[in-house]
């Protein structure tokens, strides 16, 4: 999820030549594209940080998607609004250049957890293995310092950037589509053994599990091919455009349009990463479930405790003597 040369040149436009309609249709889009991204990541995070059960090395990478899918949501979108509102600010450029990293993080963190998935289903006993998990949390790292590593770098030509951003896109989704497909075929192997074999409680139990995992991981695979086929456009009708020493008319009038939608693209795809790697697991709709409803518990125990007050000795006398004489 790179937004490359097309990230910062929008940021940095004084003003979007596009109807007036169409910049309010994209000003309602990102906001509640953004506000959607923000909050959904930050319960994600809020959840981790109070459940302990939560805190394993998969869940990690989750995580980190999660830190990446906010900063998203907080920069993206105000970036967006502010472009499409005209409003000129100096901190733009800097916003654009740390948009482009927040997407980074998002592509490489959603290869990472592909990659990690495929280990675990490969070999449990491997995976949970001290040195295994001590390589994964490395990983966890990897994506933040891929990002430091290419704001550091930059290369002569807009062209040149632009063709390492997509190399780098279709790279990163290549993996990602390579691992998920092995994923697939190790789970339909394991079905036709244990079909094969003595059909038990346990095994159909385990059985139905990997065929649920199948659709699921099916599900992320076209999730990663629909959002990433914006991207690939966009960047490929870039490169023609650069090489064309910007002379394509056809790109140079829908340009503005075309980087829109991508962005759209990201935030959407923000907003859909919390449901598609969190709420479909049993572990963190748990979480969240005890979360809040020790929440509601704790309220209703606060609104149910009477208030205590100290008794007056004298007006408790007075009363006592008072319903003395009227018995």
């Amino acid at each position: 999820m790179f937004g490359g040369c097309n990230v910062t040149t929008l940021a940095e436009t004084d003003q979007i030549d596009i109807p007036e309609i169409s910049k309010a249709f994209f000003v309602v889009i990102f906001t509640l594209l953004s506000i959607t991204a923000s909050v959904l990541n930050m319960l994600i995070i809020y959840l981790f940080l109070t459940n302990r059960s939560l805190r394993t090395i998969s869940n990690k990478f989750i995580i980190s998607l999660a830190v990446g899918d906010v900063l998203m949501g907080t920069l993206l979108g105000p970036s967006k609004i502010f472009a499409l509102l005209n409003i000129q600010d100096c901190s733009l450029k800097t916003l654009g250049q740390t948009v482009t990293s927040t997407m980074a993080v998002s592509g490489v963190t959603i290869g990472c957890i592909a990659y990690d998935r495929f280990l675990y289903v490969k070999s449990i006993n491997h995976y949970n293995n001290k040195r295994t998990q001590q390589y994964l949390m490395i990983l966890v790292i990897v994506p933040w310092f891929m990002v430091l590593v290419l704001l550091a770098t930059k290369l002569a030509s807009e062209l040149s950037n632009a063709v390492m951003a997509l190399c780098l896109v279709l790279g990163i989704y290549a993996f990602i589509i390579f691992c998920y497909t092995k994923l697939i075929q190790l789970l339909r192997k394991s079905v036709q053994i244990a079909a094969k074999n003595e059909t038990t409680t346990s095994t159909t139990a385990n059985t139905e599990r990997n065929l649920k995992m199948v659709s699921f991981v099916k599900l992320i695979l076209v999730t990663a091919i629909a959002f990433t086929f914006p991207i690939v456009i966009n960047r490929t009708m870039h490169i023609i455009y650069l090489s064309m020493d910007k002379n394509w008319i056809f790109y140079q009038r829908r340009q503005t349009l075309i980087i829109l939608i991508t962005h759209c693209s990201f935030i959407l795809n923000s907003s859909i990463n919390p449901v598609l790697y969190c709420w479909k697991h049993q572990g963190f709709r748990k979480a969240c479930k005890r979360t809040f409803k020790r929440q509601d518990q704790q309220r209703v125990r606060f609104a149910r405790t009477p208030k205590i007050y100290p008794l007056d000795n004298k007006m408790d006398g007075r009363l006592v003597a008072e319903n003395s004489q009227t018995s």
